[in-house]
C-alpha cells in the first residue's frame, strides 16, 4: 500500500524461509515502484525491504571430481533421469544420461555421468521406493479403508539398487 501505483494484485506476500516474507511481483516495473517505497513505516519500526538473491542461504560448493556411474536394478516403469536424480541427489549432480541408457535399449544398468565433491560418500547400494497405484476398494472387516478418507498411509514398491562408480577423473587442483 505505501508503493504508489501499486494494487493489491500486483504483489502477492508469502511466507519465506528466515527472511519470514518474500514479496512477489507481476512485473519488473511493479517491482521497482515496490523497492523505491523502501523503508515502509510500520509503527515504529521502519520495514525494509531488499531484493532476493539466489545466492541467499547459499554456500559455493565446487564439484571437482566426474563420475561414470551404473544404477542396477533401476526397474524399467520408472527409467528416467529424475529418478536416477531423485535416488542421488545427496550424493552427486547428475550432467549426463548416456545415450544407450536414453533410448532404453539396454535395461541391465542406467549409466550416467555425474559431479560430487567427495566419490566416497557415493553408497553401493541405494533402496528406490516407487509408489504403488491406489486400489479403489474398501474393506469392512479391517480398519485398512482403500478410496476412503482418512488414507492412512501410502503404498510403495521397495527396489534394491547396487551402485557401481566405474570411473572416476579428479580436476582439483
Amino acid at each position: 500500500m505505501a508503493a504508489s501505483g501499486v494494487a493489491a494484485d500486483d504483489v502477492r506476500v508469502k511466507k519465506f524461509y528466515r527472511e519470514q516474507f518474500i514479496i512477489l511481483c507481476s512485473s519488473p516495473a511493479i517491482k521497482d515502484r515496490v523497492r523505491a517505497a523502501s523503508p515502509v513505516p510500520l509503527n515504529d519500526t521502519p520495514l525494509v525491504l531488499l531484493p532476493w538473491t539466489r545466492l541467499a542461504h547459499a554456500n559455493l560448493s565446487t564439484l571437482q571430481y566426474k563420475l561414470t556411474v551404473e544404477l542396477e536394478g533401476v526397474p524399467p516403469h520408472v527409467w528416467r533421469e529424475d529418478t536416477a536424480a531423485k535416488l542421488l541427489a545427496p550424493y552427486c549432480w547428475i550432467q549426463s544420461i548416456e545415450p544407450i541408457t536414453a533410448a532404453g535399449d539396454d535395461l541391465s544398468s542406467f549409466r550416467l555421468t555425474a559431479w560430487t565433491n567427495k566419490p566416497s560418500s557415493l553408497p553401493q547400494i541405494l533402496w528406490l521406493n516407487v509408489a504403488e497405484h491406489e486400489v479403489r476398494s474398501a474393506e469392512t472387516g479391517g480398519v485398512r479403508f482403500r478410496g476412503t478418507q482418512p488414507f492412512l498411509w501410502k503404498d510403495t514398491l521397495r527396489y534394491r539398487i547396487i551402485v557401481h562408480l566405474r570411473c572416476v577423473h579428479d580436476y582439483s587442483p
